[in-house]
């Protein structure tokens, strides 16, 4: 938040950069915080099922998000 808030962003917007992140987990949401995190988890989502993702860079999502090669079911 506070690195926002230093270069200028609105409070709102702020609120939305801290609160969309898996840090954010334990922060009450806006109705627009709420829309871009789970925008935000879904395409991590979509393109772990694409694989499109290296497993090493999503590694801190756990076992919520696994890698599947193009073509395996």
């Amino acid at each position: 938040m506070h690195v926002c808030r230093s270069v200028g962003l609105p409070e709102e917007i702020a609120h939305i950069c801290m609160g969309h992140s898996l840090e954010g987990a334990h922060v009450g949401h806006s109705t627009e915080c709420f829309i871009i995190r789970q925008a935000d988890h879904a395409w991590w989502h979509v393109a772990a099922a694409l694989g499109l993702c290296d497993p090493d860079t999503i590694a801190f999502a756990g076992t919520s998000l696994r890698v599947r090669p193009v073509g395996e079911s």
